[in-house]
């Protein structure tokens, strides 16, 4: 899971590694079911990255319905 968040991190920096060597990789791509930092996830631009181990159908329904 996390080579897949920092391979989608450098996709979304365009590979600039500067974009993505000062931020912790859970600020990046944070986790849906565990919002420490109680991040408001619906001010992150577009797109947004995010990571989790939840089933399709327990994910939040605004989130599955926006594709």
């Amino acid at each position: 899971t996390v080579c897949m968040q920092n391979i989608l991190s450098l996709i979304y920096y365009e590979g600039h590694r500067d974009g993505t060597a000062k931020t912790e990789t859970i600020d990046r791509v944070p986790w849906l079911e565990y919002n420490s930092n109680k991040m408001d996830y619906g001010s992150r631009p577009s797109p947004r990255l995010f990571s989790t181990h939840l089933h399709y159908y327990l994910a939040p329904r605004d989130l599955r319905n926006k594709g």
